[in-house]
């Protein structure tokens, strides 16, 4: 008798070369991505962004009520925190505005991010190749977005709208199907599917160039090397209409190269940026990012969990031309107010994608 111990499958014992046979692991391999699925979108903090904004705009609007509850110390736990009373209470309200104010910009910067990585893991099948393209298991699709050049290049293909079939791929991200689903006595109107799918386009577009060109973001993340204060920028120019703006800004430092004409070199040149806080649109923009990626994760729930019925949100009903006029009009209440229930789009107990 041979003293070598045979190599046997742990699932089923069969003689097997690796740990599970070919015959087990397909099986085992499906019961750990339902597995996956159903912890990512039981435990995702798809609220996260919202709160963060709300706790933003609480120290900005009732800094001396916040500050009242600092100076009578927090406690969690075995933890107690605190502001003492003695210092220069002045001073600890302009701290506590400061904080506000630099959490809306980072925050908005960190949403806008998600939403891309949320939307690419869910329509991007890499690990696993699938016949739709669609991805086994958005979890470890996202999770394996970790060359941020790569990222950050596919962002900016979107910014510039060099992504083949964005829209019916916003479709699918978004709202399940590629197109509208006719045969489903969809509630919406073919105009409203279509508008809904080019709003959201509209704003991953927006979010896109935004986010490739913000460099507050990276000095948030790599020293906190941007600087908030109220600050007066007036531009003048001969022949050109001048330009004045006065109010809460944020300082960063940026590298950019500039090719000068009839010069064969390019040059690299530092400068300051100087960005003036738009609160009321930043909120607005975190509320609809939340907004979306709430609508990602649901339609997530719907494909990978079976989870019915459908709830969309009534995105054909967003501009952004409204919300750069008229933030005000999109905070968190009144989005939540826009959502729908489609029950009507529920086939066989079981949705999974329309066939083409």
């Amino acid at each position: 008798m041979s003293n070598e111990q045979e190599n046997v499958c742990l699932r089923c014992g069969a003689k097997s070369d690796t740990p599970l046979c070919k015959k087990c692991l397909p099986k085992a391999r499906q019961e750990q991505l339902k597995h996956l699925n159903q912890i990512f979108y039981e435990g995702y903090a798809e609220d996260l962004f919202s709160v963060s904004q709300l706790m933003a705009v609480a120290c900005l609007g009732e800094p001396e009520k916040i500050l009242d509850i600092l100076e009578n110390e927090v406690s969690y736990e075995n933890l107690v925190a605190g502001l003492p009373k003695d210092q220069d209470r002045a001073e600890n309200i302009s701290l506590i505005q400061q904080w506000a104010r630099i959490t809306i910009e980072s925050t908005y910067a960190h949403a806008i991010e998600t939403v891309f990585r949320l939307f690419i893991g869910h329509g991007d099948s890499t690990i696993f190749k699938t016949k739709n393209d669609l991805p086994l298991c958005p979890w470890l699709e996202i999770s394996n977005l970790r060359n941020f050049a790569k990222f950050k290049k596919r962002v900016a293909a979107f910014a510039s709208d060099e992504l083949e079939d964005q829209a019916s791929k916003v479709a699918e991200v978004f709202f399940l199907f590629s197109e509208y689903p006719k045969s489903l006595n969809c509630p919406w109107t073919e105009d409203e599917w279509n508008k809904a799918v080019d709003n959201v386009l509209e704003f991953l577009r927006y979010f896109a160039g935004d986010y490739i060109e913000n460099d507050e973001y990276n000095a948030f993340k790599h020293g906190l090397v941007v600087f908030p204060g109220e600050r007066e920028l007036s531009i003048q120019a001969k022949g050109i209409a001048g330009f004045s703006q006065k109010g809460q800004s944020l300082v960063s430092l940026f590298t950019k190269f500039i090719e000068p004409e009839h010069d064969n070199f390019k040059y690299e040149i530092w400068a300051e940026k100087v960005s003036f806080i738009e609160t009321d649109i930043k909120i607005a923009f975190i509320n609809i990012s939340s907004w979306m990626i709430d609508q990602i994760l649901e339609i997530g729930k719907v494909r990978y969990l079976n989870k019915q019925p459908i709830e969309y949100q009534k995105f054909y009903e967003l501009s952004i031309h409204d919300i750069l006029t008229k933030p005000a009009s999109y905070s968190r209440q009144k989005i939540n107010e826009m959502s729908q229930d489609l029950s009507p789009v529920v086939i066989r107990n079981k949705i999974l994608r329309k066939k083409k």
